[in-house]
């Protein structure tokens, strides 16, 4: 039988505190920012076939993967209802790649209001990145410690890591574009469906 772990009494107290706070939050106005990656080669684990036949790819042949996997590509996205996006890159997230992140891409996205939830990453505490949120007219509400479920940023990048790896993107072109794809390809539905399992509220559900 596998043990349970028990969290801290501080950092269950901020769980506690943040799931209430959840409550009277305006999911339609919570924007959800994390970090990920993706390898080039990567395959479906699972496939559907008739008992007894080979399970097949869409264009009929079977699957394959590629004996030497490609780089890993780094992933920093957001969502929010209806909105959000993915940028791909190369290279380590640090403070400051961070920082042109939210100036470039995150802040211009935002919108009078706004809430901005991610981790308590060191990367996420610069006093710049801060003032680019509060000079949108939005503010942040850090997760608790050890709580990746509150954010809805973890839907996501199961769903277009599924999308890429049925792609088969064998090299970092196809990556690049079949990532392009998929996040295109998401739906308001998604991103309320995540907002919802992530426990906000949103104003279509009053």
């Amino acid at each position: 039988m596998k043990a349970v772990q028990r969290l801290r009494d501080d950092i269950a107290a901020e769980r506690e505190a943040f799931a209430a706070w959840q409550v009277t939050a305006d999911g339609d106005r919570i924007v959800c920012v994390d970090e990920s990656g993706i390898v080039a080669g990567g395959r479906l684990a699972y496939g559907y076939a008739p008992r007894g036949k080979r399970c097949a790819t869409t264009d009929g042949g079977g699957e394959h993967a590629p004996y030497r996997r490609g780089r890993r590509t780094n992933l920093l996205g957001w969502l929010g209802l209806g909105r959000g996006g993915v940028v791909a890159f190369d290279g380590r997230v640090d403070g400051a790649f961070f920082e042109r992140f939210v100036r470039e891409h995150l802040a211009p996205s935002l919108l009078r209001g706004d809430i901005v939830v991610w981790d308590n990453h060191s990367i996420h505490r610069g006093a710049e990145i801060r003032r680019l949120i509060e000079a949108r007219g939005a503010w942040l509400a850090p997760q608790p410690r050890y709580s990746p479920e509150f954010n809805a940023c973890e839907e996501m990048w199961s769903k277009v890591k599924h999308e890429v790896r049925r792609a088969r993107a064998d090299t970092q072109g196809v990556l690049e574009s079949a990532l392009s794809v998929s996040v295109t390809g998401l739906r308001r539905e998604d991103s309320a469906g995540w907002l919802r399992h992530a426990g906000y509220r949103l104003s279509q559900d009053a």
